[in-house]
């Protein structure tokens, strides 16, 4: 308890100098490539705290695992030299403590030639049961934040090699590529906001013994979700979480998750 205390205490410590929960809704569909506004790119944060439940039978394919609550806390910055963004995830914290598991993400692009960054992920996992594997996935390259309308919507890419640290003798280290993007449209119905978020990564090029762990030398790590600002600072949403030769699935699996955030 005092470790999860702590990972969200210093969470909003970073990100607690000026949050702004709301962004700018738009309609407008087109994307500008254009860098000559970069140096005057205003700092923006971001900072909120989701709790859901997570439906493993809700999604496409029926999945024999046990429902669970989670709580995550999240948050970014964004302005001339790149972004930041970082997220705490307790899972199953309804459950007994061998039952639950904990996630930390850190990601960055840092900018070098205008809209072209330095990008890095890691993203860490860590069970509270007896004999559970914990691992931590490094990701280390480059990425592209200019496709963009300037109001909200975006398509940020990002290429990078995959590092690997898993409790699997012969797992640790390299285990290819990994390419993807992080995606939102937001668009307004009536006086309804309403945005429309994604994100999406294509492993490729593991080794045999994580090849054979994962059930497949490839895979695919997803969500798509739709967030619906149902006040101010309060929105739902529902997430399909997805993937393919990942999270344990053999071929194609999901999840969906309905939750509530609350933005400071």
């Amino acid at each position: 308890m005092q470790f999860r205390l702590l990972i969200i205490v210093l969470i909003i410590g970073l990100f607690s100098t000026s949050f702004n929960a709301v962004a700018e809704i738009s309609n407008e569909t087109k994307f500008e490539t254009s860098t000559s506004n970069i140096k005057n790119r205003q700092t923006s944060t971001y900072f909120n705290v989701r709790v859901a439940k997570q439906k493993w039978g809700a999604g496409f394919k029926a999945i024999n695992r046990t429902d669970l609550m989670k709580l995550v806390a999240q948050g970014g910055m964004s302005g001339t030299d790149g972004e930041i963004y970082a997220l705490y995830e307790w899972n199953g914290w309804n459950k007994s403590t061998e039952k639950q598991n904990q996630v930390i993400s850190l990601r960055g692009h840092y900018r070098i030639i205008d809209d072209f960054t330095v990008f890095t992920k890691i993203y860490t996992q860590a069970y509270n049961g007896i004999g559970a594997k914990d691992f931590t996935n490094s990701y280390y390259g480059i990425g592209y934040l200019g496709l963009n309308n300037g109001k909200g919507a975006f398509i940020k890419l990002h290429g990078s090699v995959h590092r690997l640290t898993y409790d699997l003798d012969g797992t640790s280290g390299n285990q290819g590529g990994m390419v993807g993007w992080v995606a939102r449209y937001p668009f307004t119905i009536g006086e309804h906001k309403l945005s429309i978020i994604n994100w999406n990564d294509i492993e490729f090029g593991r080794n045999d013994i994580y090849a054979e762990d994962q059930n497949g030398n490839w895979g695919i790590n997803g969500a798509i979700g739709l967030n619906y600002f149902i006040y101010k600072k309060i929105s739902a949403d529902i997430v399909l979480r997805y993937a393919y030769n990942k999270l344990g699935f053999d071929g194609y699996g999901d999840l969906v998750t309905f939750g509530v955030k609350f933005h400071f």
